[in-house]
């Protein structure tokens, strides 16, 4: 099945990726499912029955978020690899507290994931987080209050069977 395959047979939801195409369902409304495609002819390349080993629990967590030099910023679903670019990074601190992780952070070097003491990197416009010796990219979060994946546009009331007539093709 192709990307639009499957948002014909599923409806139209809220794309999260950054790059790639990665679609958020909400399943039986307990659970979150997220269907990515490399491009516009990528192909789904597993079942409905494979589909559904994926699904995630629905939590009252947002997306991991950091606030740095007045900015808020998210991690992003897909991440690169930092093999070739770390001479590039700039440091600007280092993590120094936490909020909850049902809250966006509001204080500068503050974060919202247990990440105390990671370094923070300015990567361009965005930024990297090193922690525990790896390296995640968050980007500018410009709709503030909408935080993925628990809030804004998704298909709810999608049940599992639903998702079982996903077929490879």
């Amino acid at each position: 099945m192709t990307r639009e395959d499957v948002l014909s047979l599923l409806g139209g939801t809220q794309d999260v990726g950054s790059g790639i195409y990665i679609y958020l369902y909400e399943v039986d409304q307990q659970y979150l499912l997220r269907i990515p495609f490399a491009s516009d002819e990528a192909q789904l390349g597993v079942t409905g029955e494979d589909l559904l080993k994926a699904l995630v629990p629905i939590s009252g967590d947002i997306a991991p978020m950091v606030y740095v030099n007045d900015t808020l910023y998210q991690i992003v679903d897909s991440q690169p690899n930092f093999a070739d670019e770390k001479s590039s990074f700039n440091l600007l601190g280092k993590i120094e507290n936490t909020v909850s992780s049902s809250e966006e952070p509001k204080e500068n070097f503050q974060a919202n994931d247990d990440i105390v003491g990671a370094a923070v990197y300015q990567y361009g416009d965005n930024i990297v987080v090193e922690f525990e010796g790896k390296y995640w990219l968050y980007e500018h979060y410009r709709t503030k209050g909408a935080a993925y994946p628990y809030t804004g546009k998704r298909a709810f009331g999608l049940h599992a069977e639903r998702f079982r007539l996903c077929q490879v093709l």
